[in-house]
């Protein structure tokens, strides 16, 4: 079996999960794992492209012995030039419509491969399992969606397709803006049942409890927040802000329901992996500042800042006081000039440096 499983469900912003304070969506799936996993309150990515943080997740991961699942084009060009062993394409037919049964979504298909894959790996490397979650089709039965609904409230939208629109914030119709979050939340129940059913074959098989598991998402999906839905070329928290669990081993040195406040990215994580890989991860890389970014744009978070601004010229900068504004609501540029100086005039890092 192999000795790391990393689970990546795309899409999956850290204000969606029920152990980082959600309180709309019950995901008892994820409330479980946990109590059961060191859990990473502040974890970003790097950039919000698929391109840019898969080498950074992979970096000198990928040995003799791994393994990609994936149900996303993208995710599984990008591994068929990162040297996995084997790879494995979890596509599902195209729908047209939503699905009438959590049998019948593509997250029911894309667990399926993931489940048979594992029976077959006899290695000690490492299984990447990448699900295209909110960044795939959107096919939840349509009762999921109204689950969510009040009386009041219109019906969900019906559409399989994941919305993607931008919109002035004081033009948009709130309902419109009601239908996508119920929409997604609708994505959320289906993916945490489905998640359920894995872990619990994992665990009577035993597996669960013999290797490393690691849950993350390599972005959020904007749902309305900033003007934006479904884009992932912004650097705000709701698409950088990841959710960050591992589960160990079952053994004297295992840590149960620790939460760590501490930042990490994708390249932290890279190397934690790598000490599961060799026996453990115990020593975990915390980084002093968050550095991300995408297209043009750049953001420091230093955890009492966050500066978003334009490389190229400077002329445009957001500035945000954390950690109370969590989710970059209140820009405090105008007010704050010498702190957004103070950034600009200092060193810039390549995204993903320590």
């Amino acid at each position: 079996m192999p000795a790391t499983v990393v689970l990546i469900i795309d899409g999956l912003s850290a204000n969606l999960p029920g152990p980082y304070g959600n309180t709309t969506v019950d995901t008892p799936t994820l409330n479980r794992l946990a109590a059961e996993s060191t859990l990473f309150d502040f974890c970003f990515a790097e950039s919000p492209q698929l391109s840019d943080s898969c080498p950074i997740l992979w970096r000198d991961l990928i040995e003799e012995g791994s393994v990609l699942v994936s149900d996303c084009a993208e995710v599984l060009q990008l591994g068929s030039t990162a040297g996995f062993d084997s790879i494995i394409d979890a596509t599902g037919p195209v729908r047209t419509e939503l699905a009438t049964s959590v049998a019948e979504t593509q997250t029911a298909n894309f667990f399926i491969h993931a489940i048979e894959a594992l029976q077959t790996i006899d290695s000690d490397g490492l299984c990447w399992l990448h699900h295209a979650g909110l960044a795939g089709e959107w096919d939840a039965p349509w009762p999921f969606r109204c689950a969510f609904a009040d009386e009041e409230d219109p019906e969900p939208p019906t559409s399989i397709e994941r919305p993607v629109s931008r919109f002035d914030l004081k033009d948009v119709d709130p309902d419109v803006l009601l239908g996508y979050q119920q929409s997604a939340y609708a994505q959320l129940v289906v993916i945490d049942q489905l998640l359920g059913v894995f872990l619990e074959q994992l665990r009577q098989s035993g597996m669960l409890d013999q290797v490393s598991f690691v849950f993350t998402s390599p972005r959020g999906y904007p749902l309305g927040e900033h003007g934006v839905v479904g884009h992932f070329d912004n650097l705000y928290n709701e698409t950088l802000h990841v959710p960050l669990m591992i589960r160990e081993p079952r053994n004297e040195d295992a840590e149960f329901g620790a939460r760590h406040q501490g930042m990490v990215q994708f390249a932290q994580l890279n190397r934690m992996i790598a000490g599961m890989l060799d026996g453990g991860f115990h020593a975990v890389p915390f980084c002093d500042a968050a550095i991300s970014k995408v297209d043009h744009w750049a953001s420091i978070h230093d955890g009492t800042w966050k500066l978003i601004y334009d490389q190229g010229s400077h002329a445009t900068a957001e500035l945000y006081a954390k950690p109370d504004d969590r989710w970059d609501v209140n820009d405090v540029s105008s007010r704050r000039a010498d702190v957004v100086e103070a950034f600009l005039a200092g060193d810039e890092p390549e995204a993903g440096e320590e």
